[in-house]
């Protein structure tokens, strides 16, 4: 395990620097130091030969950089096996692990923060006038993930990949206009550019009510990736550089449009819609060649690990491993205790919302207030963050065709134990 002090690293700025040049420092400062916290977990598939993908969440303040969160994975739950009680994780996809990770070191900092002499001192965060939390803004967040962001992003290197004589079949091909509230299924009809489409890839596989990493990075975009249950302690958190790898060198003009539109293009005309406290924030694509040691192309494989790993920085827990969304080794009986659920399960990532929102001064059940309160009611409690997500998710909206688990609102009507 990597000591606490060693999480911080310190960026080696020698001589003047333009401002491209200072970026790109920092970009393999970052790298560096998440390969280092990965290596340091001594994490491997359980499958010889398998690959997975790799994505994790820094922040970076003048010349430090921390990572917050790293998860691998690349896989999600079946529509008949989400389950009700925010115990396990739906999206297994390490983009989408690894942001809940990232929201759990938020969190958790900020109770740091207020324990803190002073209190409410922080080196990444600063309290607000209107008692909440945001960034301090010399902070920068950057995200890397060790191949494309399956869905609209990656259709294009897709595409590329593909024997000429099929490809132009393909593109010859005219496709029936989408009704706007539907979303394309996995890489079905990959010369569609700018559409939604769920997971997985394959179309052999069950069906999913789990949005491409794609989709979610532009939903990310605009909402933020505090998401709606930390919304209301935590300003919004956005992206400032994605670090992408495994795109080779002569793909990466095209690839970069790609990810222009999958992050930006396509969801410009819900602006005028934007509540005042979100905006549209396009992060800066960065290409890199530092190739992660379990990436497809290292290991030269098709076959996607079961499993995915989960980091937080300066949590008092130890990585976890999930497999189907529980963590590894938990048999049915038990993954419903609170002791033996992922930390960043809906229900774990709940308790700890409620603490901080209580400020832990008592049981959030002995407070009338909360006695009741569910997970729906309480992702509903910053009202700007539901107007936020309306823009992008309403009728005749960008995303309205984005596909709910919860359509029939049974999922998440939990409350604290």
């Amino acid at each position: 395990m990597i000591a606490a002090d060693e999480r911080v690293v310190t960026i080696q700025f020698s001589g003047p620097l333009t401002p491209t040049e200072r970026r790109l420092r920092a970009v393999s400062h970052c790298e560096y130091a998440l390969f280092r916290v990965f290596a340091a977990e001594r994490h491997r598939p359980a499958q010889a030969g398998a690959f997975t993908v790799l994505a994790a969440f820094a922040l970076v303040r003048d010349d430090l950089i921390k990572v917050i969160a790293l998860a691998t994975g690349t896989k999600c739950l079946p529509l008949d096996r989400l389950p009700p009680a925010g115990d396990a994780l739906h999206d297994s996809h390490a983009e989408v692990v690894a942001r809940r990770a990232a929201l759990r070191w938020f969190m958790e900092e900020i109770g740091r923060a207020r324990a803190a002499a002073p209190p409410n001192s922080s080196r990444w965060l600063a309290p607000t006038a209107e008692g909440k939390w945001t960034l301090r803004p010399d902070v920068q967040v950057f995200f890397y993930v060790s191949m494309l962001p399956c869905g609209d992003a990656s259709m294009g290197q897709l595409a590329l990949q593909q024997d000429p004589e099929i490809m132009a079949q393909v593109t010859n091909v005219e496709f029936p206009s989408l009704d706007e509230n539907v979303a394309s299924r996995g890489r079905v009809d990959f010369s569609r550019l700018g559409v939604l489409r769920t997971k997985p890839g394959r179309v052999d596989s069950p069906p999913t009510a789990c949005m491409s990493c794609s989709d979610k990075v532009a939903l990310w975009t605009v909402c933020g990736i505090q998401g709606a249950l930390a919304a209301s302690l935590l300003n919004p958190v956005y992206i400032d550089i994605i670090i992408i790898g495994d795109v080779p060198i002569e793909f990466r003009t095209s690839v970069a449009s790609d990810c222009e539109r999958a992050f930006a293009t396509r969801i410009q005309r819900a602006r005028a819609n934007i509540p005042a406290a979100f905006k549209i924030h396009p992060p800066r694509v960065i290409f890199t060649d530092a190739q992660f040691s379990f990436s497809r192309t290292t290991v030269c494989s098709s076959t996607s690990a079961h499993e995915s790993l989960c980091w937080i920085a300066d949590t008092e827990k130890k990585a976890e491993v999930f497999i189907d969304g529980i963590r590894r080794g938990i048999n049915p009986r038990q993954r419903l205790k609170p002791g033996t659920r992922p930390l960043v399960s809906k229900a774990a990532l709940f308790e700890l919302w409620a603490g901080l929102i209580t400020d832990g001064k008592q049981a959030l059940t002995d407070q009338p207030r909360f006695k009741d309160i569910t997970y729906a009611i309480a992702k509903t409690m910053s009202s700007e963050y539901v107007m936020a997500k309306a823009a992008l998710r309403g009728p005749g909206q960008p995303f309205a065709g984005w596909k709910m688990s919860n359509t029939d609102g049974h999922l998440e009507q939990f409350t604290i134990c």
